[in-house]
């Protein structure tokens, strides 16, 4: 194996490590119940031990002293394309932050790496452009906020893993990248696929920040979509009560139309965010 296969390799050894003394501390009953904050914990433990400790199959260096003695770019992105297809936790954070120091050149070659159609499109390459989007969510990159929405856009129900990778960076970016999204939804007539992914991260960007924009934008995306089921858990999601009358009147206003399960999720949405329920009506199509 090469030097890079071989830290690679053993990144992936620890990150195991610290699954299975987390499965060992909480999950032995039920492995269903492994905590968070076990899995966390152990990571940061073991992470932090392996990136000072020595590896003989390198000449003894540790993976800090071989992250940082890579001084070409262009071997630091080789490192990070070569990683994304090996490791199953994400890239060790020596070598994302070694990327990062070449700050505007490393976040072009992201975005470069992240819009690759051809790297995209094949089994064995399809994982670096996934782990370049994650690095611009995880970094919080937010001049990438536009191309993300951009990129998404031009993804269809067979590219899921992509377009959930999209969904969770904008959630990461965060706040930076309401604008485009409210902009993308209220200018769009037709909520389909992607669309309800931008409302999934305009719902959870927003519930932490709550606005009036954001909050006209989520309640009348769910007067136009069809889908009324992930609609209406969007709108009870954010939590702004508001949204009320909004959704009683389109029950009112579709009686006898609604199927039982929409009409559940409705009512379900409404008791959340505080409304009372007992004067909404059950008829169903």
């Amino acid at each position: 194996m090469t030097s890079s296969e071989i830290i690679f390799e053993s990144y992936n050894r620890v990150v195991e490590r610290s699954y299975d003394r987390a499965f060992e501390e909480s999950g032995k009953d039920d492995p269903l119940k492994v905590r968070e904050s076990n899995v966390s914990r152990f990571l940061d433990e073991e992470i932090g031990t392996w990136e000072t400790t020595p590896l003989a199959e390198i000449e003894g260096l540790t993976p800090k002293e071989y992250f940082g003695r890579l001084a070409d770019f262009d071997d630091v992105v080789d490192h990070v394309k070569i990683g994304a297809k090996m490791c199953d936790r994400g890239l060790p954070e020596l070598l994302v932050d070694k990327l990062m120091s070449y700050g505007s050149r490393a976040v072009d070659t992201l975005l470069q790496m992240a819009s690759d159609r051809n790297m995209l499109e094949k089994e064995d390459d399809i994982y670096i452009p996934l782990i370049a989007v994650r690095i611009l969510g995880e970094r919080r990159v937010s001049a990438a906020n536009n191309f993300l929405v951009e990129l998404i856009k031009t993804l269809n129900e067979d590219k899921e893993l992509m377009v959930e990778e999209i969904t969770d960076a904008l959630i990461n970016i965060g706040e930076p990248c309401v604008g485009v999204l409210i902009s993308e939804l209220d200018n769009t007539d037709e909520i389909g696929y992607i669309h309800e992914y931008l409302l999934t991260a305009l719902v959870k960007i927003g519930k932490e920040r709550k606005t009036d924009e954001i909050y006209r934008c989520i309640k009348n995306t769910f007067l136009k979509m069809d889908d009324k089921i992930l609609g209406a858990m969007c709108v009870g999601d954010y939590g702004d009560g508001r949204a009320i009358p909004a959704l009683k009147g389109y029950v009112k206003k579709n009686a006898g139309k609604l199927d039982k399960q929409t009409f559940l999720e409705i009512k379900a949405a409404v008791k959340r965010l505080g409304g009372i329920v007992e004067d909404m009506d059950g008829d169903f199509a």
